[in-house]
């Protein structure tokens, strides 16, 4: 497997994604959590993040992030400033449809830009209002 993934996020949402998204899928290699404890030293998180940017980077690092501007967001897109030549995509709005697909997709060997790709594509079309969908598809004549 070239590429890997790296789940970071607010309190153990991101190990708890990865525990969730494999009794849906089953177990998968190369997938890693870095957690954010209210109490974390911000230095050692930064390093933890840092140093999968090393092993990885080079081979492919499809991180996760769960909050656009949150604290594990930004420490990563900081990070990323010293591996900017390096295949390693940052994607936020961690959801369970996005990390089952990057799942499924790890199985192809893809690209990191095309995991990345699909990670989003997959998060978003995992999001909907029930309402509005079904109001939609009464208004098309559609059942």
């Amino acid at each position: 497997m070239a590429c890997r993934v790296l789940l970071i996020g607010h309190g153990t949402l991101p190990q708890e994604m990865i525990r969730t998204a494999e009794m849906i899928y089953g177990p998968v290699e190369g997938v890693e959590a870095i957690c954010l404890p209210a109490d974390q030293d911000m230095d050692a998180y930064r390093e933890a993040i840092v140093q999968q940017m090393r092993d990885y980077g080079k081979t492919g690092l499809l991180i996760l992030a769960d909050l656009k501007g949150g604290t594990p967001f930004l420490t990563a897109s900081r990070a990323m400033r010293d591996f900017w030549e390096d295949e390693i995509e940052l994607v936020t709005g961690l959801n369970l449809p996005m990390l089952t697909e990057t799942f499924n997709s790890l199985e192809d060997e893809p690209t990191v830009h095309e995991l990345a790709e699909g990670a989003a594509q997959a998060g978003g079309e995992g999001v909907s209002n029930f309402r509005q969908a079904v109001a939609s598809r009464h208004k098309e004549g559609t059942t």
